[in-house]
């Protein structure tokens, strides 16, 4: 199958291509951010997937690299929480 019959079987005529997005960069990957349909805001990563939802542009622009390097392989733990127990001692 030629370059032409398969954009001809994938896109669909009035399909409205778009893919003129920004795209931000940080040292763990690309990201870029939309308004979703209830007025929050998303960060989508380069491979499609949803990243970090949440009330401002500014607060996904903030998070988003925290995300991306916490969910690296080489990530070393430094944004994890305190470990505490839910163990009482002694008689209540």
């Amino acid at each position: 199958m030629t370059t032409e019959a398969i954009k001809a079987t994938t896109i669909p005529e009035n399909a409205v291509v778009v893919n003129n997005y920004t795209w931000n960069t940080c040292e763990y990957g690309q990201y870029r951010i939309e308004k979703t349909r209830f007025g929050l805001f998303k960060s989508i990563g380069k491979d499609g997937n949803d990243l970090v939802t949440g009330g401002s542009e500014e607060a996904v622009m903030a998070i988003t690299p925290m995300h991306l390097e916490a969910n690296s392989p080489d990530y070393d733990g430094k944004y994890d929480g305190n470990k505490f127990s839910s163990f009482v001692s002694g008689k209540l």
